[in-house]
């Protein structure tokens, strides 16, 4: 265990150079920026998917409903990419 510490905590990860979704609760300050930070860390775009509730109420119904119809058009729009890459 004491080696995992020593090396989590010599870690300095890069930036992703894809874009990422961001899934984000509704219940966040004001004062914090649309992409809650992850811009700096993402070297494409930060999709932001905003869903009702506190974190974590995200998984619970209705908000899970919620959730699954925003990331659905995602999800097939990533696999349809996906495929054309491939062919």
């Amino acid at each position: 265990m004491e080696r995992a510490g020593r090396a989590a905590r010599r870690y300095h990860g890069g930036r992703y150079p894809g874009s990422v979704v961001l899934i984000r609760s509704g219940q966040h300050g004001p004062e914090e920026p649309d992409d809650l930070g992850w811009g700096a860390l993402v070297g494409g775009e930060v999709q932001v998917v905003d869903v009702p509730g506190q974190p974590v109420e995200i998984l619970e119904t209705p908000n899970v409903r919620i959730l699954a119809e925003r990331l659905t058009p995602l999800l097939a729009a990533a696999a349809e990419r996906s495929e054309s890459v491939g062919s």
